[in-house]
């Protein structure tokens, strides 16, 4: 059995652009994966490329091999871009060499131990403010009451956790002060002033008002403030017994003194690459919960991950805000692991998500059904992919 074919296909998913890594073998075996160079990672499909001669011609069955080497080959830069490549490379085998044995990926890395997963609203209301409500259909939000209303229907649909970051209804010049989403210099390393503190509260208490006593919130806030800054939101936010405060950029004993005074459970780690850079975090008691991304660190090195979390008595989530595809990824990942806390899905979405797997997640009362499949246990729609090419942005 022997590699043959290497290819990336981009797609427009609205705000941003995902790509599909589909890998080939001479057997009629095809393994895809998702992943994108849209979140601070641009040129990530040139460094993905690059590894193809490394890899076609190769038996794909000797995955630890395989993997291994292209890890040797970019160790002199590790993390970062290259880790990306790898782990999109790494999940496409994976997928590939499952789909060759006949079993899923969850069962070649040891079997489920959860074929329903918990799983959490993510960027509730987020996707629902500015250009997001427009491409995704949904009317937009114009107030808090709307946010309560928002938070009801969560309830409603049966989900049990949401997950949301700062809604603001006010003017946000992001020169003159943070905002979570900004990516501008100013707008960096910066305290939560004062406007940003009572759009927090504000956000939570019309979620909490609709959502009621027993869901669960979360707050995520993002990579852009200095520790005060955080310190300040997370004394704000402590009315409202969220399930965690989500927040990244703190070196780990930074984040563990955060930790240590804030008054509710941290997580952490999204951009993190590899268990080396996660040790510090997990042995330095700087989380309760480690935020691992499968699309990032590949499946394998994601599972390692969480065992070694579990070995430190803590738990995990995945990083998933992109495609059906990823999720369905993440959800494997979940299913394998015992120290699961919640798995990230976002409801919202552009309206031709759908088309790009041939079964969308399925989620009943809370909870993803794991696909019963070989491989990922979906099937990439290739000719919906090619439909949406990327818009320039």
């Amino acid at each position: 059995m022997r590699l043959t074919g290497f290819e990336v296909l981009d797609c427009d998913l609205g705000w941003r652009t995902i790509s599909f890594v589909k890998i080939s073998a001479d057997d009629g075996s095809t393994g895809w994966s998702e992943c994108t160079d849209s979140f601070g990672s641009g040129g990530l499909q040139a460094v993905i490329l690059s590894l193809r001669d490394r890899i076609l011609g190769q038996d794909p069955r000797r995955l630890t091999h395989l993997i291994g080497s292209l890890r040797s080959l970019l160790s002199p830069a590790p993390g970062g871009l290259n880790q990306m490549a790898v782990g999109a490379v790494e999940n496409a085998l994976y997928d590939l060499v499952a789909r060759h044995h006949g079993m899923s990926v969850a069962e070649m890395l040891g079997g489920t131990v959860r074929d329903r997963i918990p799983v959490y609203w993510s960027h509730c209301g987020g996707y629902r403010t500015g250009a997001a409500a427009a491409l995704t259909g949904n009317e937009a939000l114009t107030s808090y009451d709307d946010v309560e209303r928002l938070g009801r229907q969560v309830r409603d649909r049966g989900f049990r956790a949401l997950k949301t970051n700062v809604i603001s209804f006010a003017e946000s010049d992001v020169s003159g002060r943070p905002f979570a989403w900004a990516r501008h210099p100013a707008a960096g390393g910066r305290a939560y002033d004062d406007r940003m503190i009572a759009d927090t509260v504000d956000t939570l208490a019309a979620f909490r008002r609709g959502a009621g006593p027993d869901l669960a919130i979360l707050l995520d806030v993002n990579y852009n403030y200095l520790a005060d800054g955080y310190r300040r939101i997370a004394r704000a936010a402590s009315a409202f017994d969220l399930a965690w405060l989500e927040l990244d950029g703190l070196a780990p004993g930074e984040l563990a003194a955060l930790r240590a005074a804030a008054g509710m459970p941290v997580a952490s780690g999204e951009s993190l690459f590899g268990l080396p850079q996660y040790l510090p975090y997990l042995a330095g008691g700087a989380v309760d919960v480690a935020i691992v991304d499968v699309v990032w660190n590949g499946i394998a090195e994601a599972v390692s991950v969480a065992r070694t979390a579990a070995a430190h008595s803590l738990a995990v989530a995945p990083h998933n805000f992109y495609g059906h595809l990823s999720t369905i990824m993440s959800a494997h990942f979940c299913a394998v692991t015992p120290n699961l806390a919640l798995m990230e899905v976002d409801v919202d979405g552009v309206p031709w998500r759908d088309d790009l797997v041939d079964v969308p997640p399925v989620i009943e009362r809370g909870e993803l059904v794991l696909p019963s499949g070989p491989g990922w246990g979906v099937e990439v729609n290739e000719e919906a992919i090619r439909a949406h090419a990327p818009r320039r942005r």
